[in-house]
């Protein structure tokens, strides 16, 4: 009886251990047989038409499966349209994964693509599985002809007479043929209209050039020590320093003086000191040492007034201007009258 029970025990062992074997050889065989399934929606689409394209592969409930990120294009030619879709389906044993892509094609040709990726990272190692090949065909076809031959001819006929012309934008290349074939059969009238347009111009530019030249003033210069006395004259008629403004009365006069001590003897008067001016003066011997220390005298004094605040007396200031009057007169040029020319000349003879 002892004997008849142990066997009976081995047998139930060996059946469990069979059983457990052969769960394992299916899982196994189940890892080692994953399928990447790549599917169209249909195999063959007109230029720019859409389709999808489907990926899955069926795993088992504790598996993982990714794809990998694709950017733009399935393949050369194939391009994405809008963001692809994953979804999983999750059975008892069994989970199925899809991935969905809608593409499309630009150009007529035969494609064949395939071994699109996902990868098992459920696994110690992670498992890359690849898709099957596929063949999609993209055609330029005409709808027109399409629809003749869909529809009776009773149909067709008010289609055709009810159709707009398609109206297309007119491109640069089409404006320059009608150009040249335009200039072909009349050039000599282009190169007329050339010439007319040329002379017109040319006569409006010389005409406008004599009416700019006929506006301008020619500019009357002024001797030196006639704007001079005409500038001193002006600065009595205001009687300034009677007004309490002495410092705007020698700054007046020293202006005066320095503007024309620069055009009279071409020196640098305006923009420099006195005592520069006074070594300028003697250097060229424009005027003689007496005239030198009186402008030198009235400078110096203005200065004072100007920039240590010195208050000037009455007999002062006029003291200036008439040492300013003075050195105008002393320095003028000399005039060589006509009388004169004659008179030496008859002289001569």
């Amino acid at each position: 009886m002892c004997s008849f029970l142990k066997e009976g025990k081995t047998m139930w062992i060996r059946k469990i251990g069979l059983l457990l074997a052969l769960i394992l050889i299916a899982q196994v065989n189940f890892a080692q047989n994953l399928e990447l399934k790549a599917q169209l929606s249909k195999n063959r689409i007109l230029v720019g038409d859409t389709l999808s394209l489907w990926l899955s592969v069926e795993v088992d409930k504790n598996s993982e499966i990714v794809f990998p990120i694709i950017f733009d294009t399935i393949a050369q030619g194939v391009e994405i349209v809008g963001e692809p879709k994953l979804d999983s389906i999750v059975g008892i044993d069994s989970k199925k994964y899809i991935k969905q892509f809608t593409i499309s094609a630009y150009d007529s040709a035969m494609y064949v693509f395939g071994g699109l990726a996902a990868v098992d990272i459920s696994r110690d190692i992670p498992d890359t599985i690849y898709s099957n090949d596929l063949t999609l065909f993209v055609d330029y076809q005409d709808l027109n002809n399409e629809l003749e031959t869909k529809i009776d001819t009773a149909l067709k006929e008010k289609i055709i007479a009810n159709k707009a012309n398609i109206e297309t934008p007119f491109s640069f290349a089409e404006f320059w043929i009608l150009t040249k074939e335009f200039l072909k059969k009349y050039w000599y009238f282009v190169l007329a209209l050339i010439i007319i347009i040329l002379f017109v111009l040319y006569w409006y530019y010389r005409i406008r050039k004599r009416k700019i030249d006929l506006s301008i003033k020619p500019i009357i210069k002024i001797k030196p020590h006639i704007e001079a006395l005409d500038n001193l004259d002006t600065l009595t008629e205001k009687k300034l320093w009677q007004q309490g403004k002495t410092k705007d009365y020698y700054s007046e006069l020293s202006e005066i003086l320095r503007l024309y001590m620069e055009r009279r003897f071409n020196i640098i008067a305006l923009e420099t000191t006195t005592e520069i001016i006074r070594t300028q003066l003697r250097y060229y011997k424009h005027t003689s040492t007496e005239l030198e220390e009186d402008i030198h005298s009235l400078l110096q004094l203005s200065d004072y007034v100007k920039f240590a605040k010195y208050k000037a007396l009455p007999a002062e200031n006029e003291k200036s201007l008439m040492r300013a009057y003075g050195f105008v007169q002393a320095t003028k040029p000399e005039e060589i009258r006509v009388t004169d020319i004659k008179t030496e000349n008859t002289e001569q003879i």
